[in-house]
């Protein structure tokens, strides 16, 4: 009796370690899977560097015509504020310096104002467009208002925008500048 006592203690036991050997060997066949599955994320890293390596030579002419840009124009984003009228539509009011640096007169200018918190937060992206009457003379500068109505921005930025403690920046990115001359410098289209 003794010896099956023996018997089925030991069976017993063996009962309970070989199931957690083989629940222990699914688990580390597991994680190779996962390993193998990570691994494999860096590879369309490595192949979106390869359309950038691609892109440079693309991009290359743009900054020459940023570099162009820059050399005749200035925009400074100098001011902002909010007007209402006597109907109660609210304005955000936004002042540019718009400045010529080059030789030519500038007869109408574009580019996309993106305004930021602290430099970061993105709020609202507008376009701006602008025609000057009569051009832009060399070596002059102007202020620029620009009227949107509140409402048309989300509500994030209108909040943002009605607080006069928000520290809201501009991004400016150049569009195209045309000249008198009709001469133009298109950076994006």
């Amino acid at each position: 009796m003794k010896k099956y006592s023996w018997a089925i203690v030991y069976a017993f036991v063996t009962g309970l370690i070989f199931p957690n050997a083989f629940a222990a060997e699914k688990t580390e066949n597991k994680t190779p899977a996962k390993t193998q599955t990570q691994t494999k994320a860096p590879a369309p890293t490595k192949k979106s560097t390869k359309p950038q390596q691609k892109e440079t030579p693309k991009s290359a002419p743009q900054n020459e015509e940023l570099e162009q840009f820059n050399r005749n124009v200035s925009i400074q984003f100098i001011a902002r504020g909010v007007q209402t009228e006597e109907n109660n539509q609210s304005y955000v009011t936004l002042t540019y310096q718009i400045q010529n640096k080059g030789k030519n007169q500038i007869q109408s200018l574009g580019w996309v104002s993106s305004y930021v918190i602290g430099k970061q937060t993105p709020l609202y992206s507008k376009e701006l467009p602008l025609e000057f009457e009569p051009p832009l003379a060399s070596g002059k500068q102007m202020e620029i208002t620009i009227r949107l109505p509140l409402g048309e921005l989300p509500e994030a930025a209108q909040k943002q925008f009605l607080s006069k403690t928000a520290d809201i920046h501009a991004i400016n990115k150049p569009k195209q500048v045309s000249f008198s001359s009709g001469s133009k410098i298109v950076v994006t289209k």
